[in-house]
């Protein structure tokens, strides 16, 4: 995500695809999985301190690396980036109209970091 986010007299000015900005806002207020430590992503933190804002996007920039980028596509309707973590482990992160991905989705990650099946019924749900 190449939008930026700054904290300029008492407010926040977003650059780039206003999408991509709310995608970051969307990352802070979501915080980092359990199995990542960082004080600077608490809920308590963002909300207190402008000068760490994007705290969470800047964690992630550290542990993930984006090795390829898949440009939209208006057959896909989406995107992606293809990251490899820190780990060693190669992820898909795509973006796009929610039916598209949830039709090629087969499974998802759950807050506690564990990954479940996502059937028909809980992709129901989501829509």
């Amino acid at each position: 995500n190449d939008a930026t986010v700054a904290h300029s007299e008492h407010k926040y000015v977003a650059s780039g695809m206003p999408t991509e900005a709310a995608l970051k806002i969307l990352v802070e207020k979501m915080g980092l999985p359990e199995d990542i430590d960082d004080p600077m992503c608490s809920s308590d933190q963002i909300c207190s301190s402008p000068s760490d804002f994007l705290s969470c996007c800047r964690q992630w920039k550290r542990t993930e690396c984006r090795i390829a980028t898949l440009e939209f596509d208006r057959d896909r309707k989406s995107m992606g980036v293809i990251v490899n973590s820190q780990l060693g482990r190669r992820s898909l992160l795509v973006k796009g109209a929610v039916e598209n991905v949830l039709e090629r989705s087969t499974s998802v990650q759950l807050l506690d970091g564990s990954v479940v099946e996502l059937d028909q019924n809980s992709k129901n749900l989501i829509l």
